[in-house]
């Protein structure tokens, strides 16, 4: 069902006719694959990682919800890697009295 509501647009009766004009794979044009190699100089393998961009903000958003959960017992600040015994020695050193 299509009507028009005014000369410049058109009112669709249904959610699936905006959607109808969807891309095939035909319609797109033809793709060419290359490969551009070039070993990594900072480490013996000289291999490199696939797809760190995409996890890059897995780290920082762990670090920050650790420390969200710690702040109220008063950690704010953690060195990388948080490892248990830090994470411990963190909380152990907010609880007891600095030592003088």
């Amino acid at each position: 069902m299509l009507s028009i509501d005014s000369p410049a647009s058109e009112g669709r009766g249904t959610l699936v006719a905006p959607l109808s004009p969807i891309l095939r794979a035909g319609d797109l044009p033809p793709m060419q694959l290359a490969h551009h190699i070039e070993p990594c100089t900072t480490n013996p393998l000289g291999v490199k990682g696939a797809g760190e961009s995409g996890v890059a903000g897995s780290l920082p958003s762990g670090v920050n919800a650790v420390l969200h959960a710690l702040s109220s017992r008063g950690v704010n600040h953690l060195d990388l890697p948080l490892t248990p015994p830090r994470v411990w020695a963190a909380l152990q050193a907010v609880s007891s009295p600095p030592v003088s």
